[in-house]
């Protein structure tokens, strides 16, 4: 199962226009690793996770506008709760 986020502030990443953002569930273990990583840094935990499972590197997904960011985390969350 994969989500397709439309961006509504597309950017610009090594020479490439980003208008979207595909993710997929993450594993356990990139859960795991995330927060053992970033264990007191939610932020920084979000932009790892999300550079997981959108195939981003974290540089891009901190291209994001804070609006677009959020959008992206949402849908994320939403494989929480409604899988």
């Amino acid at each position: 199962m994969e989500k397709v986020i439309k961006l509504k502030f597309p950017f610009q990443f090594e020479g490439k226009t980003i208008d979207e953002i595909k993710i997929r569930p993450a594993k356990v273990k990139e859960a795991k690793e995330a927060e053992k990583k970033f264990k007191n840094n939610n932020l920084e935990m979000r932009i790892y996770l999300l550079s997981k499972i959108s195939g981003l590197p974290m540089e891009a997904i901190e291209e994001m506008t804070e609006v677009d960011f959020l959008r992206v985390v949402e849908a994320y969350d939403d494989f929480l709760t409604t899988g």
